[in-house]
């Protein structure tokens, strides 16, 4: 996942405003998430989650869209009434691969078709 329109945080607010954005994003995903599933900030505002046990597709889509609601009711002090969205690639194991590289390219491209589409949203490789 990355958030949306990131380098216009760091035009508009400055790289220490971005910082701390993207504090705020890893601490906000270190809260929504189990403690054994995995998160990690893998470059400039792109992160990947790992979760083991999801149950179903449902699961994800359900927990996925609620990540949506609860980020864009984040305001951050310094950027007036500014929203954060964020788009998301997901890949499942193990139909998409069993492996982190495989996994990681399938949902890189899912989220590089919801970025070509507009942003704010997530797609499920196929």
């Amino acid at each position: 996942m990355d958030m949306d329109h990131f380098k216009e945080v760091n035009d508009v607010y400055g790289h220490v405003m971005g910082d701390n954005v993207l504090k705020m994003l890893g601490g906000f995903l270190k809260e929504q998430f189990r403690e054994q599933d995995v998160i990690g900030r893998i470059g400039g505002d792109e992160f990947v989650i790992l979760l083991c046990n999801i149950g179903s597709r449902e699961n994800m889509e359900r927990r996925i869209k609620k990540l949506h609601e609860k980020l864009r009711e984040i305001r951050m002090e310094g950027m007036g009434e500014h929203t954060f969205t964020f788009s998301a690639g997901i890949a499942f194991a193990p139909q998409d691969g069993d492996n982190f590289m495989e996994l990681y390219q399938k949902a890189d491209f899912a989220l590089y078709q919801v970025k070509r589409s507009g942003r704010d949203g997530y797609r499920i490789y196929k």
